[in-house]
């Protein structure tokens, strides 16, 4: 995101700060709409990273192990297919206040062509932003990325 109080022009370049400086700066409210479970890494420091550019945008990045709940379909199981989604939402703040967007510089995963899951294979992705509407609340961004599995059959064939 940009905050133009924090932009600086006596250099060009991007200033790493230290992880201590996240609770000087403002923080989007993000959160997992799916999680059963989600934590933070601290070993043996709080695994996060900021970048300051000098245009007053900034880098913020913070490693976090989540299990989310996928809803599945299984009337062809093991022949089934499914769509599990990641969802990333604002908690407080509505389409009013912040805008999410997938940034295209960002729209590849990678190390997604060595994973391997025991039980399926992930055949497509997508991103997907999209604006939720909740009646008492007002309307809230939401950032999705969308896996299609396809079970792998191979143990259910005799």
């Amino acid at each position: 995101w940009r905050d133009d109080r924090l932009s600086f022009n006596h250099t060009n370049k991007t200033l790493g700060l230290d992880s201590r400086f996240v609770d000087k700066l403002w923080l989007p409210d993000t959160f997992i709409v799916n999680a059963k479970s989600a934590w933070f890494h601290d070993v043996t420091v709080e695994n996060k990273l900021i970048r300051l550019q000098p245009d007053g945008v900034i880098l913020y990045s913070s490693r976090i192990t989540s299990t989310t709940a996928c809803d599945m379909d299984l009337t062809k199981y093991p022949m089934d297919e499914q769509e599990c989604m990641l969802d990333l939402e604002s908690y407080g703040y509505s389409s009013e206040d912040i805008v999410y967007h997938w940034s295209e510089s960002q729209k590849d995963i990678h190390g997604l062509d060595k994973l391997e899951l025991s039980q399926f294979t992930i055949t497509d992705y997508r991103f997907v932003t999209e604006l939720m509407n909740f009646k008492s609340a007002g309307r809230f961004p939401r950032l999705s990325l969308r896996f299609q599995l396809r079970r792998n059959r191979g143990v259910y064939i005799i």
